[in-house]
């Protein structure tokens, strides 16, 4: 738990805060979209990542530098994923399920729930993502060409593995 938080928070002091109106303007429409009355941060990284949601309380969301050349709905769709996750305070529950792990090392159910916990978050908000009025093809078109071209860090592991992303495009579609 310790690992993933030192790494995430590492990304986010080394990133710059987005200030592009083009951006930003995007930003407040999705959160308006999912009826959050206050949005996340919003960051740009040199890394080569994929766009993750950080920060407990007060959530943050990272794109890298590339996401400028991606179109305005590939940024909408990535917008609402990640606001979705802030909103439900997905990091949040992430750590703790990671506590529980650290502390239940050796019981395989407690590996198991944490897991499971990550596959459900993804589902629940790609489903926010739908329901927010983005087409299923077109975001699962834009899912396939992230994993395809992004490289995620240890840390965000809701589309890392083949099966996980086989999985979500399933069930949008």
């Amino acid at each position: 738990a310790g690992a993933q938080w030192l790494s995430i928070r590492r990304l986010t002091s080394r990133a710059q805060h987005v200030a592009d109106p083009a951006w930003t303007g995007l930003l407040q429409e999705c959160a308006a979209r999912l009826g959050m009355r206050k949005s996340a941060r919003l960051l740009r990284t040199v890394e080569h990542t994929m766009p993750l949601a950080a920060g407990t309380l007060n959530g943050a969301i990272l794109v890298p530098a590339a996401a400028d050349a991606w179109s305005e709905d590939r940024r909408r769709a990535v917008l609402l994923h990640e606001l979705a996750h802030v909103a439900r305070y997905d990091i949040l529950t992430q750590m703790l399920a990671a506590v529980v792990c650290a502390f239940y090392w050796i019981h395989p159910g407690a590996w198991w729930l944490a897991r499971r916990l990550r596959v459900e978050r993804e589902l629940a908000c790609d489903d926010r993502v739908l329901s927010a009025g983005v087409g299923a093809r077109d975001y699962g078109r834009h899912l396939l060409e992230l994993a395809h071209r992004g490289v995620a860090p240890a840390t965000t592991v809701g589309m890392a593995g083949t099966r996980e992303l086989e999985r979500r495009l399933r069930a949008m579609l």
